[in-house]
C-alpha cells in the first residue's frame, strides 16, 4: 500500500483517545500498514524499503530485515501527492528481534512533520537509487 504524507497528517491530526494514566507516550498512534524508504546511516547512506506498522504525531513503528542499532540516525521518506519527498528524521529508540528475521523499530521523529501547523516542506522527487526491496511478512505482528 503506498501512502502519502497528507494523508498521515491528516490521519494523526484526527486522533482522539483517552490517555491512560499508565500510558507513556506522548501521543496517540495508528496502525498502518505501509511500504515507506528509510535512508539509514548520514555517513554512509543505504536506502532500503521498510514496512510501517504504527504512527504517532511524534514517532513511527516500523519492521525491517535488518538490526538497527538504537541511538542510529535514520529518514523516512514519505512521497507526497504532487510527486515530491516528505524527508523526516528520526532517532532509533528501540530494536527487537522478532519471528521471521525481522526486527521491530521504534522510532522517535526530530521535531514534528505532521504537527498542527501542517507538514514539514516536502523536498523534490529526486532520481535516487532504488531501494532494497523487503518482502512482505509472513507473520501476523499485533499493533
Amino acid at each position: 500500500m503506498l501512502i502519502y504524507a497528507g494523508q498521515v497528517s491528516e490521519m494523526l491530526r484526527a486522533i482522539r483517545c483517552d490517555r491512560k494514566v499508565s500510558d507513556r507516550r506522548r501521543a496517540p498512534r495508528v496502525g498502518l500498514r505501509a511500504k515507506v524508504d528509510m535512508v539509514t546511516s548520514p555517513e554512509r547512506p543505504e536506502t532500503a524499503q521498510v514496512w510501517i506498522r504504527n504512527i504517532s504525531l511524534s514517532g513511527v513503528g516500523l519492521l525491517h530485515c535488518r538490526k538497527l542499532a538504537v541511538g542510529d540516525t535514520i529518514v523516512i521518506r514519505f512521497p507526497t501527492a504532487d510527486r515530491k519527498l516528505l524527508s523526516v528524521g528520526c532517532e532509533v529508540i528501540h530494536c527487537q528481534s522478532i519471528p521471521n528475521q525481522f526486527f521491530r523499530i521504534g522510532a522517535r521523529f526530530f521535531g514534528e512533520p505532521f504537527g498542527p501547523t501542517g507538514l514539514a516542506k516536502p523536498e523534490p522527487l529526486a532520481a535516487a537509487p532504488a531501494p532494497a526491496a523487503i518482502p512482505e511478512p509472513s507473520i501476523v505482528i499485533p499493533a
